[in-house]
């Protein structure tokens, strides 16, 4: 099976192809703007592309290059915040690029594709599911948005493609501007035994899980024949922490105290107090999702930003 991995140089792009190059079934292609290979070509059936012509027609001489039996699209901007001084260079991030490799996949019908979305696209004033309400209060959800009405359409009328909604996660590979991250490198990073943290806001409670996690659930919607796979799937973990729960049990993990400084929640409206999937999930959609404890959840974390600080 050829595989092509879009945005290969992002935080899930990266571990995608390192799951799948464990497989010798898998021929995949990984694809990304960076020129950073971070060691995929010594794989043997890893082939890096630096690939930068994202209009349909450069696309399209792609598909045309490699012939692949699935493509995952997981390029994107993810930065809430970003967003909203960077609306151009996230709509094309989030919508036109997607939207660009939609359009070139028509032309190859034998194609499986596979698209990364985010949770903040419904409202999260309840638990999300299949039912949820759609919601945009940001430009990165707009942009999110958008591009979902359009894959549904592709599905509509192809049935070979399938939506990723993926809840909060973490890497070795997540960026400092993410809040879990943020807090757990500030007290990792700081002499001091007491930190000061700065955040936008102390009150969201999040569903958080681990992106190698998540990444391996998408390996097994891959591994099901194409006309089992659903036309959406829920990725994320039975685990919601609040921000003032994180500090408490990484202060109490590292025996350092803290102070903490945010600012006024109610200039961030895009910033839902709760993200929180709905639990049935765990068990409905034919996949081994995770189940975290959350002082073990800290502690794991801890690990992984300390072996990479």
């Amino acid at each position: 099976m050829k595989i092509i991995v879009f945005g290969a140089s992002g935080q899930d792009g990266r571990l995608l192809v390192e799951i799948l190059s464990q497989d010798t079934n898998f021929e995949v292609v990984a694809v990304s703007r960076s020129a950073t290979q971070r060691g995929f070509g010594r794989q043997r059936n890893i082939s890096y592309i630096q690939h930068a012509d994202y209009s349909v027609e450069g696309i399209t001489r792609l598909f045309d290059c490699e012939a692949p039996d699935v493509v995952f699209n997981l390029i994107g901007q993810s930065s809430v915040g970003r967003s909203f001084f960077a609306k151009q260079e996230t709509f094309i991030a989030n919508f036109t690029v997607p939207k660009n490799i939609c359009e070139a996949l028509l032309r190859f019908p034998g194609s499986y594709f596979f698209h990364a979305s985010s949770a903040y696209i419904f409202d999260c004033s309840t638990s999300i599911g299949p039912n949820s309400k759609l919601s945009a209060v940001s430009p990165y959800a707009l942009s999110k948005l958008q591009i979902y009405s359009h894959i549904r359409q592709l599905h509509a009328l192809t049935g070979r493609c399938s939506i990723l909604h993926l809840f909060n996660h973490i890497s070795e590979f997540s960026d400092q501007r993410f809040l879990f991250p943020k807090i757990v490198r500030s007290f990792l990073k700081s002499p001091l035994e007491h930190v000061n943290i700065n955040v936008d806001s102390a009150l969201p409670v999040r569903n958080w899980g681990f992106s190698i996690d998540y990444m391996n659930s998408v390996k097994q919607i891959l591994m099901m024949n194409h006309d089992q796979r659903r036309p959406e799937y829920f990725i994320g973990s039975n685990l919601h922490l609040s921000v003032c729960e994180v500090l408490e049990l990484t202060s109490a993990q590292l025996g350092k105290t803290y102070s903490l400084h945010s600012a006024n929640a109610e200039l961030r409206p895009h910033d839902p107090p709760r993200v929180e999937m709905k639990q049935s999930l765990l068990l409905d959609q034919g996949i081994k999702l995770p189940l975290y404890e959350k002082h073990s959840f800290i502690s794991d974390a801890i690990d992984l930003f300390s072996s990479c600080a």
